[in-house]
């Protein structure tokens, strides 16, 4: 529109002087601006001031669609972080789930198991022993058969002693009174007798012994049930003993569910998004204070808090034969801590050349820094001046850090332990 005005400024100003040149009659005029409109190509100037407008407003259109680009490519990648951190979370909750009812599966087959070999060990300890109270009842029935048989032979050798003793009587009378033919009938008729009687001998040493394996039957068969009775004892027992283990494990099932839980919880909603969270948190600049700084010992003149990254001196310990020192740092708030930096001292050959890593949130109770559950022994350095960085796996969120000593370097000469660090991160808040 800025531009139209001065297009119509500009052409006001041609007919005044139009006017001003041509004042003798009306007819010049009327010439002065037909040449005049004759000598402005109306359209072109108008399509040119058109494309004019309209490049600076496409000028103006990509560098706001530049600069809402430059402001929703970082809400997209944060946006992707947070998909992907709560994808791995439920993948690994799912995955702790599904171990603790497989868990819990395999111990209710286990005791599905037990509990229907109990229930079948039952039903064959009945059928077992209903099976021995028939024998034992069929056993007493010939028991009691054969004691019937046995008091009846006893009642036919008394008669057949009897009869004996009475047929040697009559057999010796007949003797005397003088018949040979008659004592020889008798004798006889003793001798059958006789034979009888053994006979009834025999069976009854037979019947007694049938008597004496059946009671033999009889204690085994007793023995036997004692023994089934102890088995059925010895499994319910079992049986309690395995529904009391599933009832802990029941418990702990639950428990590991509320610990799981709590912990989902308790997470962190996101963690930052990589490359985003790197910054130095101020050993080397001074932004942490010399009162955050803390160590198990010091040398004097080389105490904490020379510990910063590329300092004049460093943080130097007495000369030892082993350690077990720390460096710690209180950053004032929660951070993420991504990545973490060392240097040897700055003289005497003193580095640290293996350490690890320890968090708080209240200086009090410390957590190890571990990768799936193994504690990290992270390298130190090999010389005084070379800054060794370490990108953590997963990000420590704390907001005190101790660097743990494991080894340094011993010259014989020089026994000192000592390093200078650096943390990078972000605040969490």
């Amino acid at each position: 529109m800025a531009c139209f005005g001065i297009f119509i400024i500009s052409l006001m100003t041609s007919l005044v002087t139009c006017q001003m040149v041509h004042q003798q009659t009306t007819a010049d005029l009327q010439q002065c601006v037909a040449n005049l409109a004759c000598s402005f190509d109306y359209k072109s100037e108008f399509q040119a001031k058109l494309d004019n407008a309209t490049r600076h407003l496409e000028l103006e259109l990509e560098l706001l669609r530049h600069q809402t680009g430059s402001l929703v490519a970082p809400l997209q990648n944060e946006i992707r972080q947070l998909q992907a951190n709560q994808s791995n979370e439920i993948t690994y909750a799912n995955q702790v789930l599904g171990r603790v009812l497989a868990e819990q599966a395999y111990d209710r087959e286990y005791l599905r198991n037990i509990t229907q070999g109990l229930y079948i060990l039952n039903n064959d300890f009945h059928r077992e022993n209903l099976i021995r109270y028939q024998d034992v009842h069929r056993l007493v029935l010939e028991l009691n058969e054969a004691r019937s048989n046995i008091s009846t032979l006893g009642a036919l050798v008394e008669a057949l002693i009897t009869a004996s003793a009475n047929s040697t009587l009559i057999a010796q009378i007949a003797a005397i009174q003088g018949g040979v033919s008659g004592g020889a009938h008798t004798g006889v008729v003793c001798t059958a007798k006789d034979s009888e009687i053994l006979e009834l001998r025999s069976n009854l040493t037979y019947f007694m012994n049938a008597y004496a394996s059946e009671q033999k039957l009889i204690e085994m068969i007793r023995n036997r049930e004692t023994m089934l009775q102890s088995e059925v004892e010895r499994l319910q027992s079992n049986l309690s003993q395995a529904l009391s283990v599933n009832h802990i494990k029941d418990n702990l099932i639950i428990n590991l569910q509320n610990q799981l839980k709590a912990a989902l919880a308790n997470a962190p909603a996101s963690l930052p998004a990589p490359g985003t969270c790197v910054s130095a948190l101020g050993m080397q600049s001074g932004a942490i204070p010399n009162s955050a700084l803390s160590a198990s010992a010091y040398q004097p003149g080389y105490g904490p808090e020379k510990s910063r990254l590329n300092d004049s001196t460093g943080w130097f310990t007495p000369e030892r034969a082993t350690s077990q020192d720390f460096l710690q740092i209180d950053t004032g708030s929660q951070h993420y801590i991504t990545k973490v930096a060392t240097q040897g001292g700055i003289c005497c050959d003193v580095m640290v050349t293996n350490y690890t890593l320890s968090y708080s949130n209240d200086g009090v109770h410390w957590k190890e820094y571990t990768k799936d559950c193994v504690k990290q022994f992270l390298t130190g350095n090999s010389d005084q001046s070379t800054v060794v960085e370490h990108t953590l796996d997963t990000p420590i969120i704390a907001r005190y850090i101790r660097f743990h000593v494991v080894d340094y370097r011993k010259t014989g000469a020089s026994n000192y332990v000592g390093m200078r660090v650096e943390l990078y991160g972000c605040a969490k808040n």
